[in-house]
């Protein structure tokens, strides 16, 4: 009966000793159990340039200087496109912004409609103060120009004599892949030109 005995308590020492190594090794199985991914995306990136040019009166283009002594009734060329110098399609849109400082103090009001600006309306549209390009510009392309032709109005007087304008020409690009199927459509637009 002692011999009965001791096998039942060893038969139940022994079930008690697998039962605790399969708990253990289930637990240190769970303790010691990691898995690692790493995923890297990489983005395009979107540059552009603004070019100002002006024609010789001959179709030869160069780049545009400042001009001086120019008189009312005068219309001067002035070519402003976007190159975009990525690899990558974007949208483009343009501020355009008319400053004049005038040579002498007075008190009139400046009137900038004096200063005519030629925009294209079949490629560009304004809207909120903003020339947006319609087309998809591909990489290394250039658009269509905004404006080839500022004009001074001969009705400006003696009160704009020596006076100095500025055209101010700020662009911006937002990536054309998977930003909507118009420029208007596209997200992402900075609050300041990048140019």
């Amino acid at each position: 009966m002692r011999i009965k005995n001791w096998k039942s308590k060893t038969m139940i020492l022994a079930l008690l000793l697998i039962a605790i190594a399969v708990s253990s090794y289930s637990t240190l199985a769970y303790f010691s159990y990691s898995e690692k991914a790493e995923n890297v995306i990489t983005t395009g990136k979107i540059s552009i340039e603004i070019l100002e040019q002006k024609d010789d009166g001959q179709g030869n283009l160069s780049d545009f200087e400042n001009l001086i002594n120019v008189m009312p009734s005068m219309e001067v060329s002035k070519i402003v496109r976007i190159r975009n110098t990525s690899s990558q399609t974007a949208w483009i849109r343009v501020s355009v912004e008319k400053v004049m400082e005038l040579a002498y103090q007075t008190d009139e009001e400046i009137d900038l409609s004096l200063i005519q600006i030629n925009f294209d309306n079949e490629n560009w549209i304004e809207k909120d103060g903003y020339y947006y390009y319609l087309h998809p510009l591909k990489g290394m392309e250039l658009t269509e120009p905004l404006f080839t032709k500022v004009k001074f109005d001969g009705a400006m007087g003696n009160m704009y004599q020596d006076s100095q304008v500025k055209i101010i020409i700020k662009a911006s690009a937002v990536q054309f892949a998977n930003n909507g199927t118009t420029v208007f459509e596209a997200a992402g637009w900075p609050d300041e030109g990048l140019n």
